[in-house]
């Protein structure tokens, strides 16, 4: 599978991509080829000219691969991706839900990729954030959001676009909670749990 951009922006990225993101999307009314495609039809995508070329594997009863072309508009979520010099990447789709990854330079990048999304989607959430290892063959050190219920991945989402759990951090518990319209006692409960699903996810592997 190839992604390429072209001619949309002069703008070139740093080429170091730190995390790997993995965002579930439920589309509703947004308008996207992505939100039908999974990475095991997906041939080629790229955008070229603010057009979005998407060329998938033959489906049953067909013996050649089908393009697909959809001019770029304020609702597809390919834009939310490469406004930001990102590769949208889909992993898997199923009715009105889409799970996409993609590359990202710094958690700065994710929160505004997550920001943009939910101006186009009806729900974004977090399901998995990576992040290469320091040794040569690059393991990746993951933790799968899908572990957790819908409220504790938003609660999660939020205080990590946040800087909750940058060092140092960006935003306080009592900030936060703010943010989330919850109280201290929810958020505490909420972010414990999720903290403690994940944490035991990694030892187990």
């Amino acid at each position: 599978m190839s992604v390429r951009k072209e001619d949309r922006s002069t703008k070139e990225s740093d080429g170091q991509r730190k995390l790997r993101a993995e965002i579930g999307i439920t589309t509703g009314d947004c308008r996207c080829p992505l939100e039908k495609i999974d990475s095991s039809s997906l041939i080629s995508h790229k955008i070229l000219n603010d057009t979005c070329h998407i060329l998938v594997s033959e489906e049953p009863g067909e013996s050649c691969p089908k393009q697909v072309e959809t001019q770029l508009s304020s609702h597809c979520l390919c834009t939310a991706f490469i406004d930001h010099n990102c590769v949208p990447i889909p992993e898997t789709a199923h009715d009105d839900y889409v799970v996409i990854s993609t590359y990202l330079s710094d958690r700065s990048v994710l929160k505004s990729v997550i920001s943009d999304l939910r101006e186009i989607a009806d729900d974004v959430s977090l399901k998995r954030l990576s992040t290469p290892g320091d040794s040569a063959t690059s393991d990746l050190r993951s933790v799968d959001l899908s572990l957790l219920t819908r409220c504790e991945q938003h609660t999660l989402t939020v205080a990590i676009e946040s800087g909750y759990y940058c060092s140092p951090r960006k935003i306080s518990f009592d900030e936060l909670s703010s943010e989330l319209e919850v109280s201290k006692s929810t958020l505490s409960q909420r972010l414990s749990a999720a903290e403690s699903k994940l944490l035991l996810d990694l030892l187990e592997h």
